[in-house]
């Protein structure tokens, strides 16, 4: 009988920090260090076992087995996480000048989200020693994360407790999750300090329905109380955010053909009532000829 070798053990408490970081770097990773708990629960396929019984006696049996398909991560929070919110199940958030959000909007009903961001989800335990000191933490990695839709309840004398619920889907040949250990928690910024950034919009653009028209749709959605306005040219730039385009701009009800040449640039930028930009992008025409 060879050695028995006694293994490592760590003792892990708390979920100290939890990051989600969309995995197309289309925005910064969100850092949650409230009061969360994080429950996980394995995703499986069965198949049944398959016995080849003879007049009542078992002669044969294929086992059954389980194939594992993914993680379903349950995040319980008494904060409201708004950004959390927008992870999990997509739709807009409109901010202030200063970034403060002032307005959470959800994707429309009926309306399927086609391209939800997927996140990789990290999870941060503290690991401690017997004198009570925090020695290193376990970061718990889960890819290819999307959310599932929810709503906030309320109760009076009772603070909010709010679960985002989010399934982790690996790709052929990864692992479910990863689990390493780290010296320290990667710096999370106040919201205080963080610069707003202007929101990216997708702009396809068709022949419309007579000559020299453009149909142009525009995704996500614009949040609610925004406008639409744009410009055309043979050259356009994007504004910063919270830019004023009061002028220069044409307004636009987000429904209407508009008049523009094949091969120009089209700019679509959503505003706020004082028309400050939140979001814009651009597209390139295609209108409807003779």
């Amino acid at each position: 009988m060879g050695k028995i070798r006694k293994p490592d053990e760590v003792a892990t408490i708390d979920a100290s920090l939890i990051v989600l970081t969309p995995e197309d770097g289309s925005e910064d990773a969100i850092g949650i260090t409230t009061n969360t708990e994080v429950a996980t629960e394995v995703q499986t396929e069965t198949t049944d076992a398959n016995k080849l019984l003879i007049k009542g006696v078992l002669k044969a049996q294929k086992k059954e087995k389980q194939t594992l398909t993914g993680i379903q991560i349950t995040l319980t929070d008494n904060m409201t996480v708004l950004d959390l919110a927008k992870a999990v199940q997509g739709g807009t958030i409109l901010r202030d000048e200063a970034g403060k959000i002032v307005k959470y909007t959800p994707p429309v009903v009926g309306e399927e989200e086609t391209a939800q961001t997927k996140y990789t989800v990290d999870v941060y335990s503290a690991v401690m020693d017997s004198s009570g000191e925090i020695v290193k933490y376990e970061k718990t990695t889960y890819k290819h994360c999307t959310g599932q839709p929810f709503a906030y309840n309320a109760k009076d004398d009772e603070w909010r407790s709010a679960q985002y619920v989010l399934l982790s889907l690996p790709k052929q040949g990864e692992a479910p999750y990863e689990i390493e250990y780290v010296d320290e928690l990667p710096e999370v910024e106040d919201a205080a300090e963080m610069v707003p950034t202007l929101g990216e919009l997708t702009i396809t653009t068709a022949a419309g329905t007579t000559t020299g028209k453009t149909k142009v749709t525009v995704k996500p959605a614009k949040a609610g109380g925004n406008s639409y306005k744009y410009k055309t040219g043979a050259s356009v730039n994007l504004p910063a955010y919270n830019q004023d385009c009061s002028s220069g701009y044409t307004d636009w009800d987000g429904t209407a053909e508009i008049t523009a040449t094949t091969g120009h640039k089209i700019l679509i930028v959503e505003t706020t009532s004082d028309g400050k930009a939140r979001a814009a992008g651009i597209g390139t025409v295609t209108s409807k000829t003779e």
